[in-house]
């Protein structure tokens, strides 16, 4: 059985988290789908061996592991959500110190789910619109559509922060 260490590296292990992050919301829940992901592997090394795009591979086992905790009846583990008006002094606070890369996550947080997850995927982990429509079980148009539309979104709630200040 190969060790931990040979089936993800340690950037590609962080990159799951925070792709698996932006489902759940908790980053030590999102560890802990990496660390169930991680286990899979290792007792099903075969299948992983033959796998031809291997980090593809991961992050749809990391997506379908995030699906199932949502959809799971003992849903206890998300967090609650965050006082609307805690978030907007927080954006303020940041677009005041001119903070505009945490601004934008904040944006991206409430984007729809597949838009958020497409411009993740796409800006911040660099991947081809192949490997979207491979993790995203998506083809290629509705990559594009919801990239374009998670742009679009963002744009305009950034245009409406510099202009009014709030979002």
């Amino acid at each position: 059985m190969r060790s931990e260490k040979n089936i993800l590296s340690p950037v590609l292990r962080q990159r799951l988290i925070l792709f698996a992050n932006t489902f759940i919301k908790d980053i030590s829940y999102a560890e802990d789908v990496v660390q169930d992901v991680q286990l899979k592997l290792l007792t099903k090394e075969e299948i992983f061996l033959n796998v031809k795009n291997k980090e593809a591979f991961l992050f749809r086992m990391v997506r379908n592991r995030c699906l199932d905790l949502i959809k799971s009846k003992n849903a206890n583990y998300l967090p609650l959500e965050v006082d609307m008006d805690a978030e907007i002094q927080d954006l303020m606070q940041h677009i005041e110190n001119r903070d505009m890369s945490i601004v934008i996550k904040h944006l991206m947080q409430n984007l729809p789910e597949k838009q958020r997850n497409v411009i993740y995927l796409t800006d911040v982990e660099q991947m081809d619109s192949e490997e979207i429509e491979k993790i995203m079980a998506l083809e290629a148009t509705a990559v594009r559509v919801n990239l374009s539309r998670a742009r679009k979104k963002i744009r305009e709630q950034l245009l409406k922060i510099c202009a009014y200040g709030t979002s």
